[in-house]
């Protein structure tokens, strides 16, 4: 990622456009050092054949040109430094007709595999079948987490600010002055600091229900293969009693999880009068879910109004706009590439 940032124009070249004896566009990514060669091919199908012929582009500004124009696709091949996949096809619609249109994209390091999965997925049946598979797959993953259509709701709105840049960070980055922390300061507390971070912070036990809403959306991104890690941050001052803390505690034994406590990718309970200092964690975090703010969903709409409130021209604003203070990363100190057998690395406190 780094090469490519720094040399886009020059990476670009290493891609070859080709067009597979079916009409698939092929795109061919050349091996570079150590890396192996990859493949990528697309087709737009049209059910029952009521398109025209396919038309393709893969110049952006050409594409660009010509959609603004309305001209055809050039449908030439070659090496551009400003590479892109356009694809097109003429349709004709009778009153109250309905067409499907399928976008396939296949990756993969082996050419006849990435083929023979655009022939399979050029047969409706095959498209349809597979995204039965996946709607049921969807649905008993649901039943399993005790899921509503609400609750996904909601994790699809909070997902992405996990995922991706989160521009609200800005909300509360704000507030920390110019203070700076290593990623060593959370080794500490056991945590990494490589994986994104969920942040709750909780004063209560009657906000327990949050800590619970939060708990399924951990667990559904393990599911998903999205490894975070989510810090619980309980401000209850009574030490002795502790009913926050046994209330978490309880919850993360009723969801049968109490196996990831205190592992990467897992659930890390903290006091707030145990750590040094909490503006570390609201440094590192992607995303802070106060629990006195209600539910997730209220705290993501709190948040956003918030961020609104601030922005001029939120039209043109951009996420790379957003100032985001920088977060010193650990290397390994080991050539990883003469390892034989690497499977991370992990420290033992």
């Amino acid at each position: 990622m780094e090469d490519d940032n720094a040399h886009p124009a020059f990476n670009n070249l290493f891609l070859k456009y080709s067009l597979s004896e079916d009409g698939d566009l092929i795109v061919k990514r050349n091996k570079r050092g150590d890396t192996n060669e990859i493949y990528l091919g697309s087709n737009l199908f049209v059910e029952n054949d009521k398109g025209g012929e396919l038309e393709y582009e893969i110049d952006s500004y050409k594409a660009y040109k010509m959609i603004k124009n309305g001209m055809p696709f050039s449908k030439e091949i070659g090496l551009v430094t400003d590479p892109c996949i356009a694809l097109k096809h003429k349709i004709k619609l009778q009153a109250n007709e309905e067409i499907r249109l399928n976008l396939i994209i296949s990756v993969s390091q082996n050419i006849e595999e990435v083929l023979q999965n655009l022939k399979y997925y050029k047969i409706q049946e095959n498209v349809d079948r597979e995204f039965n598979i996946a709607r049921v797959k969807a649905e008993e993953e649901a039943r399993y987490l005790s899921l509503s259509s609400k609750d996904l709701n909601t994790f699809q709105n909070l997902i992405p600010y996990i995922v991706f840049q989160n521009p609200m960070r800005a909300n509360y980055l704000s507030q920390l002055a110019d203070k700076k922390y290593k990623q060593s300061d959370f080794w500490k507390y056991g945590i990494s600091g490589d994986l994104p971070i969920i942040l709750v912070l909780i004063k209560s036990v009657n906000d327990i229900y949050v800590v619970k809403e939060i708990l399924k959306v951990h667990e559904y991104l393990r599911i998903k293969g999205i490894n975070t890690d989510l810090i619980i941050l309980d401000y209850e001052k009574n030490v002795y009693e502790q009913y926050v803390k046994e209330q978490v505690i309880q919850e993360i034994l009723n969801m049968q999880i109490g196996y990831l406590q205190n592992i990467s990718g897992g659930i890390y309970l903290l006091n707030k009068n145990e750590i040094e200092d909490e503006d570390l964690f609201k440094f590192r975090a992607n995303i802070i879910i106060p629990a006195n703010k209600g539910s997730v969903q209220e705290a993501i709409k709190e948040m956003e109004e918030e961020y609104k409130s601030k922005i001029k021209n939120i039209g043109n604003e951009k996420l790379s706009d957003v100032s985001v203070p920088e977060f010193e990363q650990i290397k390994p100190n080991i050539d990883l590439s003469k390892l034989k057998y690497y499977n991370s690395l992990r420290r033992i406190f």
